[in-house]
């Protein structure tokens, strides 16, 4: 069992480095402060706040479904 647990845990740790390698270095703390992004980070700001676009999106999807309803609505037969 001992022998099976230090392999698993080897194999773990291979794993987690292959995966670390992969994955691209996070910005210095000295760059972060400065405003000066990475040449290969060109980050832009939002045109819209998160919470802006969330009620935009909750909003269309609003309308589609009332849309949706009043189509229902008139496809009903009145004539009762």
């Amino acid at each position: 069992m001992k022998s099976l647990r230090k392999i698993s845990k080897r194999l773990e740790d291979l794993q987690k480095a292959a995966v670390s390698a992969e994955l691209a270095p996070l910005p210095s703390a000295s760059t972060q402060g400065t405003g000066a992004a990475p040449a290969r980070h060109n980050w832009k700001p939002l045109e819209k706040g998160l919470e802006e676009e969330l009620a935009d999106a909750g909003n269309e999807e609003t309308q589609k479904l009332r849309e949706r309803q009043r189509e229902m609505i008139d496809a009903l037969d009145m004539s009762k």
